[in-house]
């Protein structure tokens, strides 16, 4: 039976009121939602305050932009937050 490219058909028997079929989330997507409350961070901390950023906001600022752009196709987790 196809599926019409949908995707994996889902078992009804095996379904009860705790199964959950939403996907997680990508690493790629986990990165820029992580992205937008780390400049946000750094801006109420920094920028508003006309203060430089320290290298280790700005490293790990980095590493979130290519993963999330999709250039980092080699990390597997998101970068510790930096303790500054």
């Amino acid at each position: 039976m196809s599926n019409g490219g949908y995707g994996s058909l889902i078992d009804l028997s095996t379904v009860t009121e705790d199964s959950n079929y939403i996907p997680a989330p990508t690493l790629a997507k986990q990165a820029s939602d992580e992205l937008s409350s780390a400049r946000g961070y750094v801006y109420n901390n920094y920028g508003i305050l006309n203060e430089p950023t320290p290298d280790a906001w700005v490293s790990y600022l980095k590493a979130l932009m290519a993963i999330a752009n999709g250039t980092d196709k080699t990390s597997t987790t998101l970068p510790p937050e930096p303790v500054v």
